[in-house]
Parts: C-alpha cells; structure tokens; sequence
C-alpha cells in the first residue's frame, strides 16, 4: 500500500519524495517529528495503518508539518478490497489537495488511475517485486521474479508496471550474462524477450515518465547509446525528479560521458531521498573521490555515521578523507587515533579498512601486527567465497606479497600468497560475481613477483595501452591505478611518467593525495626528483612525509 500509494505520489512534479527504503527504518517511531523532519530533510510526514478483515479493508492516514509537529489532516477510507485502487487514489487525491499541489487534467487522470482492473494480476506483480526488494540482488532471485510477471501480464496485458518490471529484471538479465562469455548465447535469447517487452510498454504509454526510463535502460545497457540514454534519462527526471533509478542512471551516464560535476549532481539529489547505506552512500563518497573532492567527503562521512552510529567505519573514513585534504600531520594522528581505537567494520568494502590500516602500520612500524590481521581476513575472504578471488582481491594479495618481500623474514609468508594467488581461478565464475577486471592487468605484477622481469615488463606493456585508453567505468578507473602500482613495480624509471598519464590525464581511482597519503606502494615515484617537487610545492604532506623518511628534513 505504502509503495502504490507513493508511486502515484511520485507523478505530483511540486513534490520531492523520500524513498521507501529510507522511511522503512522509520515506520515505527513514536516522538519529536520536528527531529525525524530534519533527519531525513522532509517538511511532512505521512503516518498510516492498513488493515484488512476478510474482504473488507480500512486505511488511515494523518499527514502532519514537521516544523511545528502540527497536524494537517487525517482521514480513514473504508471499502471491498476489490475497490483497493480507488482507496489508494482517494487518498493520494486528498494528499495533493492539502499539500495545495496544482495538477494538469493529466496529472490528475494518471493519480486516479488503477494499474490493472486484475486482482489476481497484481498479486502476482506484488509477490515479483518483493522478491526483488532484496538488498543483494542475485542472478537466482531475477529468475524466480519472471514466471510471477509473466503470469501477471498473462492475466492483464495491459498492466504497464508488470511490464517495466519485466524489462528491468531482462536488462539486469542481460548485464549479468554479457560478463560471462559461455553465457552470451543465452543474454542474446534476453535480449529478444527485452525488445518484445519494450514494445509492449511503448504500446501502454508511450509519453510517460516510466517508458523513458525503461527506454533509457535500453540505450544504456544494450545498445551502448550514451547519449540516447541520457536524453531518455532526463526526460524522464523532469516529469518525475523523486525516482532514485533515473538519478542514479544518469550519475552514471555522466561519468561515462565525461561530466563528473553532473554525475555529483544527480548522486547528491538521490541521497537527499535515500540517507541510507549501500548504493547511494557508496555511490556519493565513489563520486566525490573520483572527483578528487575531498572536502566534500568528511562531511558526507560524518553524516552517515550521525545517521548509522553503528557503522563505526564512516567514523574512521572521515578521518582518513581529512587527511587526504590537508596533509597535516595532526589529522593524520586523528585517523590513526580512530583507526587503532574504533572497532570498524565495512559491510560494503572490507579492503577500505584493510588498506587504511596498513599506513597506519607502516607508519608505526608495526607491520607484524598488521600482516597477522591481513592473513587471517584474507584467508576467510576467500573461504567464503569457495576457494576464489576476483582480480580487485588478487591484486591487493600482489600489493601485499611486495610489502613482504620487502620485510625481513617474510619471503616464505609471500611465496605462500603468489602460490595461492596463481592456484584460484582467475574470473568470474558465477553470474552474481561483480568486483572484476581484467586479469591481464594486474598479471604483470604476478609474473615479476614470480622472479620473471622480462616477462613482466612485455605483459605490461602489451596491456598498458587499452588500460589508459579504457572508457569502462569504474572498471577502466580502478585498472589505471592497478596500472601505475605494476609499473612502480616492474619499470620504476618510467613511475612518473605513468603516473603523468594515470593521475594527471585521466580519470583514475588514484591522486596525487592518495599516493603521498600511502606512499609504500609508490617507493620508486616516491624517489622520482620530479615528484618530489610537486610535493614541496604543494606543502600538504611534507611534514607527514619527512617524519617516515620519504623526503629529506629542510636545513
């Protein structure tokens, strides 16, 4: 009742929207509105209940101003549950009026208007889409969604919302086949299926909001129309500015396009509706670095640890975030405070914490403590995942074998990783597996830990143009930086010139910050005279860098 009612709230243009899986968090809370208000950035709350007894079924609501904690309205709608659609319209109706919302006559018809006239229909839709609301959306659960959808448009082919479903759930489908080449036959069979039902959603309503989203997945997704897809995105967004899956489309778009600023833009307004963790959180803070803003991100940070006191990584994060942006050794004490006195754990990203920890070891010189620690989670990581590590946890195991070779008395724990790294399968091997590249990038660095040099340097320089020609995003980011640590490695006279092209030329999930902030995993950039003086000219990092040796102290 709660999404239904609010999907048709969505259509209202004056209106912005929290998403539900905000509010959910919310739906039992009892206090101060004025407080939830500010949380959440809303001006009104809508409060209600449902109850049904047999056939009958009886919906209240109260719509109250968090400012003043006053109420505006409350009302009750009685009726069959047959009549479901018309107590959802009624009371929407009655929302708009209050809210004082001018409506076109069109805009009022599509308020007023049942999604289907087939109960049975939309108990099948509603079965689908719940079992689609899960937080980590696998190949199996998109399977077990398609014979309820098709059932529901079986029943009433005139059901628009069982029909966008459809093509999400064809297009999320597909996405996940084209990553696995034995699995492209198959993606080419949901591929038909997608165009059939786009056609059928283009018959249903060709100017809506909803088909130019649909058709936007479409562009993006299967004809690699950027373009297309952003106009289809935005037309969409201008009749309806709440729908998270069209701002964050577009965030995308426009990184791949190369508007960064833009893809901020529409990132920052979907976590206005949706202040959760996971996707927009995530997504925002990936912006802002990719962005190189990081005065922005200690204050997302700091909010989402205000919002989830619980997750006691964004504690830690923020502190990291301010040292990136001013270099001083007094907030990088803070971090390391943080870091050695805050229990954290990233359920989104284990390695954000694996590898801030490891400066914070580095510069204490306290490695032992940190590589038993490193083991023992690297170990579980694969476990878990039935002997198998994608390339983003084989290259942080490559990254970590340097760092033990260049201990004293670690060469055996190093020769254990690069067996281990060389024995698991090296890509994906499931259709639900995400956090991969190309293996060709990091295996350079698998070959000159290995002992083979030469082999090294002629499979990086074979893999090194298409890694900083890649438009792939955030693959083709997150390679760059695989990228400039194996020539760190392998071709240390030509660091800065790789590091010219990878930092300064293109879009990189690297910096200049980040490199002085973790400088163990650059040693030969950080020898290289030319980088040096970009430090001392920035200034940020000199005192943090002079007090590990990096940089000489001035006489």
């Amino acid at each position: 009742m709660h999404t239904d009612v609010v999907s048709r709230l969505t259509g209202v243009p004056s209106f912005r929207l929290i998403a539900q899986s905000t509010v959910k968090a919310h739906q039992d809370f009892v206090g101060d509105l004025k407080a939830l208000g500010e949380r959440m950035n809303a001006t009104y709350v809508l409060q209600g209940t449902v109850r049904r007894w047999e056939n009958q079924v009886r919906i209240t609501a109260q719509l109250s101003e968090t400012a003043t904690n006053q109420l505006v309205w409350s009302g009750a709608f009685d009726g069959e549950l047959a009549d479901v659609f018309a107590l959802q319209s009624d009371l929407a109706s009655q929302i708009t009026t209050q809210l004082q919302a001018n409506l076109s006559p069109q805009e009022q018809q599509e308020l007023e208007a049942a999604p289907t006239t087939v109960l049975a229909a939309y108990d099948d839709y509603l079965k689908a889409r719940h079992r689609l609301e899960v937080p980590r959306l696998t190949y199996d659960d998109l399977q077990a969604s398609l014979p309820l959808l098709e059932s529901a448009v079986e029943a009433d082919p005139k059901f628009y919302q069982a029909w966008a479903l459809i093509i999400q759930v064809h297009a999320l489908r597909y996405d996940m086949l084209m990553r696995v080449p034995e699995q492209r036959g198959t993606a080419g069979q949901v591929k038909e299926q997608l165009d059939e039902a786009l056609a059928q959603a283009k018959a249903l309503k060709p100017d809506g909001w909803e088909y130019l989203r649909e058709q936007g997945f479409y562009q993006f997704y299967m004809q690699e129309d950027l373009l297309g897809a952003i106009q289809s995105f935005a037309k969409a967004l201008e009749e309806n500015p709440s729908d998270i899956s069209t701002l964050n489309e577009l965030a995308k778009l426009y990184t791949r396009t190369g508007h960064p600023e833009k893809a901020i833009e529409m990132l920052e307004n979907s976590f206005e509706l949706v202040q959760q963790t996971g996707y927009a959180s995530y997504s925002l803070s990936f912006a802002y670095e990719m962005n190189k803003d990081y005065d922005k991100l200690p204050a997302l940070l700091n909010r989402m640890y205000e919002l989830y006191p619980e997750d006691k990584h964004y504690h830690v994060e923020a502190a990291y975030y301010q040292f990136l942006e001013d270099g001083s050794l007094t907030s990088f004490q803070e971090f390391k405070h943080r870091v050695e006195t805050v229990q954290a754990v990233n359920p989104w990203d284990e390695r954000a914490l694996q590898n801030k920890e490891m400066v914070v070891a580095m510069f204490k010189h306290d490695f032992d403590h940190y590589h038993d620690r490193w083991q023992g989670t690297s170990e579980g990581h694969v476990a878990g995942h039935g002997g198998w590590m994608c390339p983003l946890v084989a290259n942080d195991h490559l990254n970590h074998t340097r760092l033990l070779f260049e201990q004293e008395g670690y060469q055996e724990d190093g020769e254990n990783i690069l067996a281990m790294v060389k024995a698991v399968e090296l890509k994906p091997v499931n259709l639900n597996s995400v956090c991969t590249f190309d293996s060709d990038v990091y295996m350079p660095k698998l070959t000159m830990l290995s002992g083979d040099a030469d082999e090294a340097r002629r499979q990086l320089e074979a893999v090194a143009p298409q890694v900083l020609n890649s438009t792939e995003f955030p693959i083709g980011a997150v390679e760059r930086a695989v990228l400039l640590q194996a020539v760190d490695l392998i071709l240390p006279d030509q660091a800065y010139y790789y590091y010219d092209l990878v930092v300064k030329n293109a879009m990189s999930f690297c910096s200049f910050e980040s490199i002085c902030a973790d400088p163990w995993t650059y040693p030969n950039l950080m020898k290289d005279p030319r980088f040096l003086d970009e430090v001392r000219a920035d200034g940020r990092f000199v005192e943090f860098l002079t007090q590990f040796g990096f940089l000489e102290a001035a006489s």
